[in-house]
Parts: structure tokens; C-alpha cells; sequence
């Protein structure tokens, strides 16, 4: 009877996915074949990056542009990124963006997302939990296991969002959130002894709402302008999420030109959640962009990865961004810019 009924539910979520996928791409066929290829402009950088949680990282990050009808920033983009470490961390994703979809003003958005990390760190939760290398080190007398702030974690994510203009550069979010978790523990690490929510197979899956301002002088690299929202994502049980949670972001990005290659950047960012959330959902702290929790380069660089989890996160961000070097070569800019934060 149990194997029958996890047969059944495995069915049964592969479906919703699949199903899921299938609209996409409807509406991103329906959306290219009823206004043309349009003028296609082909992008990508590789990736090659170190990190101390997962190792060197090596990649690429590949584009296709629908420059035509001179529409800013441009008709529809074509957004592929692979990336693997020597940790054996794969996050890859795919991102199609459409501005003025089927030629309206309404911003369409949508991302596949797959994450595998056989190594994420975990602290414990909240500002109290502490990191005591010892315990990872064979040669200490406290020595318990060198996956002792260990976890395996594997995220595929759907994420899709519409954003309604209500007056200029200020719009309504819309969209939908589903995420497949499936974490495992190692043995005698500090996740296995808290048995946080959230260990084994489990789902997020629900509705996004917001308000956002954008008033960015260019999306990829912004000098001027501010990107703000306040929004709230809601997953319930009724859309077949494991838990029922209620995420709040309020966030503020700003940008001040103060020298023709010297930007100030400056970031605010507050969320909670309330209801049932599992850990994982503790080191997630995005709305319409998606984040990762306080530690390493998105929050707090520095500092491990995921370093603080809680429920409620503040963050206050001030860096200052120097173009040291540019290369126009056959109309394409490089940029090499020094951050000092």
C-alpha cells in the first residue's frame, strides 16, 4: 500500500512539472511564432571562479538577443548558464525574457533552474550558531566528522513571473514558485543531530505578489537608477507545497554615478517568514531576483556560505564598483571592474 501510494505521488509530481514546463514553452512558442526570430544577437562569457565552500568553478554563461525593432533593452532574450565546481556543485539554469510579450506592455519571465550540491554548509540557525573547525579536523581531539557542517542537497526550481505596468518604470508582480527538495545527511553531522524540517523529499510550490520600481539605467550593469520591490511569495498546501509559508522580502538597490568608470552601489534587503518553513527556506531570501542566504559573494562576502539562517534576515550592503579596464572588440564590451565593498 505505501509503495503504491509513493508510486502514485511520484506520478503525480513529475506531471505537475512536466505539465508546468509544457505552458512555458507554449507560451514562449506562441509568443516568437505570432511576432518572428526577429534580429539575433549571440552573447556568452565563460566562467571561471574560486570559491572556498565548493572549489574552483569553471563554466559558461552563453545569450541570444532579439535586438530587432530597436526595443529596449530588446525584444526577447535567450539566457543559458552551466556551471560545475571541483566540489562536484552543478547549478545550471535557462531564463527566457520577454519584455512586451505578444506586443503588450506586460513583462514576461521565466527560469528552469537545476542545483546539485553534495557539500552545502549548515551552521545551525540563527546568530548564535557558531563554526568550530576542530570538529571537521582529523587531527583534533574533538574530531567528529569532516562532513560535520554538511549536507547533500539537490533543487530543481520553475520559477515564472509577469510584471504588470501601473505607471512608468513601476509595475505589479505576478508569478508562480515551485520547487522539488530533496536533501540527505551525512552521518553524525550537525543537520542529522538538529533534524531541522525540511530533510528528505519535500516541495515549495505556490503564488508571488508585488510591487516593483525599477528605474535602472541598464538591467546587466547599472550606474543610475534604483531597483526596489516589496513582495510575498505564498505556499500552500492547497498548491502542493509540503509546507504552508508565507515569505516577506522588502528590498532596496541603489546606484549613484560618481566618476564616468566609479559607481556606489547600495543595498538594503529585509525578509521574514511565517508558518511552517523548513531550514532550507531560512537561507532564501529573494523575491522577484533570487538569493541565497547571508554568507558568500551575494550577501556577505567573506564569510562561508549560508553562514546565518534564521527565519528573519536584514541586510545592508555598500560597495564601490571601478571599470579599470575596457575592450570594445567587433562591438562587443568587455569590462574589468574592481569592487571594493
Amino acid at each position: 500500500m505505501i509503495l503504491k501510494f509513493y508510486s502514485f505521488f511520484k506520478k503525480k509530481l513529475i506531471f505537475q512539472c512536466a505539465f508546468i514546463i509544457l505552458k512555458l514553452l507554449l507560451i514562449i512558442f506562441a509568443s516568437i511564432t505570432s511576432n518572428g526570430y526577429g534580429e539575433l544577437k549571440p552573447a556568452g562569457v565563460p566562467i571561471f571562479n574560486y570559491s572556498s565552500d565548493y572549489g574552483l568553478g569553471f563554466g559558461a554563461i552563453c545569450a541570444l538577443y532579439d535586438i530587432s525593432d530597436n526595443e529596449t533593452p530588446y525584444k526577447r532574450a535567450y539566457k543559458l548558464k552551466l556551471l560545475f565546481t571541483t566540489n562536484g556543485k552543478q547549478k545550471h539554469y535557462f531564463n527566457y525574457d520577454e519584455p512586451r510579450i505578444f506586443n503588450t506592455k506586460i513583462r514576461f519571465n521565466t527560469t528552469l533552474q537545476y542545483k546539485y550540491i553534495p557539500y552545502e554548509n549548515y551552521f545551525g540557525i540563527g546568530n548564535e550558531s557558531t563554526f568550530n573547525e576542530n570538529y571537521t579536523n582529523q587531527g583534533s581531539a574533538d574530531f567528529v566528522t569532516e562532513r560535520y557542517y554538511s549536507y547533500k542537497l539537490f533543487h530543481p526550481t520553475i520559477d515564472v513571473n509577469f510584471l504588470f505596468p501601473i505607471i512608468d518604470k513601476f509595475y505589479y508582480l505576478a508569478g508562480i514558485q515551485f520547487l522539488y527538495s530533496n536533501i540527505s545527511t551525512y552521518q553524525k553531522s550537525l543537520l542529522s543531530i538538529d533534524n531541522s524540517s525540511g530533510i528528505g523529499i519535500t516541495r515549495m510550490s505556490g503564488l508571488k505578489s508585488g510591487l516593483i520600481l525599477d528605474t535602472r539605467d541598464n538591467e546587466p550593469a547599472p550606474t543610475e537608477g534604483t531597483f526596489s520591490e516589496i513582495s510575498a511569495i505564498f505556499s500552500e498546501s492547497f498548491f502542493g507545497s509540503s509546507y504552508d509559508v508565507i515569505r516577506f522580502v522588502a528590498s532596496t538597490r541603489n546606484y549613484l554615478l560618481i566618476h564616468k568608470n566609479l559607481v556606489y552601489a547600495f543595498r538594503v534587503l529585509f525578509k521574514t517568514d511565517f508558518g511552517s518553513a523548513p531550514f532550507y527556506e531560512f537561507s532564501q531570501d529573494g523575491g522577484y531576483i533570487p538569493i541565497s542566504g547571508i554568507g558568500g559573494e551575494e550577501t556577505l562576502r567573506g564569510f562561508s556560505q549560508n553562514r546565518f539562517i534564521d527565519r528573519t534576515h536584514l541586510v545592508v550592503n555598500n560597495e564601490f564598483r571601478y571599470d579599470i579596464v575596457t575592450i570594445l572588440l567587433d562591438e562587443h564590451r568587455f569590462d574589468s571592474t574592481l569592487i571594493l565593498f
